[in-house]
This record gives C-alpha cells, sequence and structure tokens, in this order.
C-alpha cells in the first residue's frame, strides 16, 4: 500500500491525472470493444475479458494516482530549488550590486557579468564602480582574485568579502543540493505570503562556507524564497531573501536577491544583488584558468 502523506505536502500533477482519467474512462467502461480489422467489436457486459480489462484499468490509475500525489525528498526540493540557477548552463549574465545600511556611505554600485559554465566555474568580471577591471574565478572549490595589472592571481576562499555582506561565494557559486544535505522540518511557514517547506541543512563538506542553516522553499513553484546559513559555530552569519523571479527565454531565473550580513547585528548592510540579461553562450574553457582569466 502506499503510504499516506500530509496533504499540505502532496505534489498533484493534475494535468497528468486528468489526462490518466480521460484516456481510461472508455477503457473502464463495460461496453468497451476490440477493435479487428478496423471494426470495433463491443464487449458484451461481464464478460471475462471486460471484467478483466475493468480490473486492469483500475489498478493502473490507482498506482497513477497515488503517484501523482506523492511527496518530495528533501534532495529533491533541494534539486529544485536550485533549478533556476540551472536554467542556463552556459550563459553571461549582468548584476548590479547595491549596499545599503552599515557601511553603506563607502560602498558604490558595482556592475558585473558573471560568465558561468555548469555548476563548478564561474567568471566574474566587474564593469563598473571601483572595482572595475577587477575579476574572480571560480572552479569547483578554489577561488582567486585577478588584479588589473597583477601578473598572479591570489587564492582566496569562498568567505572572502566581495562587497557589503555578500562573499565570494554567495555570488559565483551557492549551490544548496551540491552543498547540503537536507532534512524537512514537520510544520510549514510562511514567506511572503507563500507557504513554504522548511529545510534544515547539513554541510556536506567540511569546507563549505558554511556549515549549516535553514532554506524556506515555495510548496507551489519549489523556488528557493528565503535562507539563513550559519558558521561552523552554528552562529548566524546571512540572511538571504530570494525577492524576484522572471522569465528569460521561457526559463525562470532569480532577479534579485538581498543579503544581509547577521553577524554585524542591527547595523549589518544588506548587498542587494539584480540580474538581468542572460544570454545563452558558448565560452572558452580556457578561460576558466587562473592563465587564461588574466587574458580574458
Amino acid at each position: 500500500m502506499f503510504e499516506t502523506m500530509p496533504s499540505a505536502r502532496r505534489v498533484f500533477h493534475r494535468k497528468a491525472a486528468a489526462r490518466l482519467l480521460r484516456d481510461s474512462t472508455p477503457v473502464i467502461s463495460a461496453k468497451a470493444g476490440i477493435a479487428r480489422g478496423g471494426v470495433r467489436e463491443e464487449l458484451p457486459e461481464g464478460s471475462p475479458l471486460s471484467r478483466g480489462r475493468q480490473v486492469r484499468c483500475s489498478v493502473a490509475v490507482v498506482f497513477f494516482a497515488a503517484f501523482a500525489f506523492a511527496a518530495l525528498t528533501a534532495p529533491q526540493i533541494l534539486d529544485l530549488a536550485d533549478a533556476s540557477k540551472r536554467a542556463f548552463p552556459e550563459a553571461v549574465i549582468h548584476a548590479r550590486v547595491v549596499v545599503s545600511g552599515g557601511d553603506a556611505g563607502s560602498e558604490v554600485p558595482a556592475e558585473f557579468d558573471l560568465y558561468r559554465k555548469g555548476d563548478d566555474r564561474g567568471l566574474v568580471v566587474f564593469t563598473a564602480g571601483k572595482q572595475k577591471g577587477r575579476k574572480i574565478l571560480t572552479v569547483g572549490e578554489k577561488f582567486w582574485i585577478l588584479i588589473p595589472g597583477a601578473s598572479h592571481p591570489i587564492a582566496v576562499t569562498a568567505n572572502q568579502r566581495l562587497m557589503g555582506g555578500a562573499a565570494l561565494g554567495d555570488v559565483a557559486k551557492l549551490r544548496f543540493s551540491s552543498e547540503f544535505m537536507a532534512t524537512i522540518e514537520p510544520a510549514p511557514e510562511s514567506i511572503g505570503g507563500l507557504p513554504c517547506d522548511v529545510l534544515d541543512l547539513k554541510a556536506k563538506s567540511a569546507r563549505s562556507a558554511y556549515g549549516s542553516g535553514r532554506l524556506w522553499v515555495d510548496r507551489q513553484e519549489h523556488l528557493a524564497r528565503k535562507a539563513v546559513l550559519n558558521l561552523d559555530s552554528g552562529k548566524p552569519a546571512k540572511e538571504i531573501l530570494f525577492e524576484r523571479y522572471g522569465k528569460e527565454s521561457g526559463r525562470t531565473v532569480l532577479l534579485s536577491m538581498a543579503i544581509r550580513d547577521l553577524l554585524a547585528g542591527a547595523s549589518g548592510s544588506v548587498t542587494r544583488l539584480e540580474y538581468s540579461n542572460y544570454r545563452a553562450a558558448k565560452i572558452d574553457d580556457a578561460f576558466f584558468t587562473p592563465e587564461g582569466a588574466l587574458k580574458f
């Protein structure tokens, strides 16, 4: 028997279920027939063949209906929450960064292009602001900063500050499904009026930028809505609000997120990143090496 899941966590594929029931209706009918030589022969009501078809089709309907109502697992929810980041596996994305609160007086808005290839390679090239010309390269768990005029890249960590409360890893490489293991909390919570599953996160690797956290994923569209990320000690370090999503070439993408620095308390800054102009592109692998990025 199929396990009964809490109704609020059921995922019901309405179109699939409706199509299943519609397509099965003529078969379930006792008068269903068999086409032979282009002629449809009616089956007598109560005949063994008619009863057999009814039983088989009823079992199929029950099976697929139960499948349609199956609850998502925590890894599946994490994967769906990352889907908007994988909408363009190889692309160039423009972004604008604005810092408010805290020490925002010393920060001026910045703009950069993010060259992304797959889940583990990215090159950030600043195009405006104080950091214009600076580059950040990420390959797997390795990060480098490339300063204009320098002959060698500087190796850094994912926790290296970028602007305001945002770290390099927050911008260039934050993938919940690859960074964390998760369990689903029993009670849902609401973010912006949207019912959300709440996931407890634990880092898969000791080298992860964050040791643990919580993630809120809305139940209707399975989009990440909020995350709180903690240091290895368990102390909350960042709060991320995924503010807006949109469509680019028919694909759901993130348009705006705000990162609040929790370590600074009430005086912590908020760093808002606004993404635009997603462009699918073929990017040379050579650019994702320290030597190639210097020449980019």
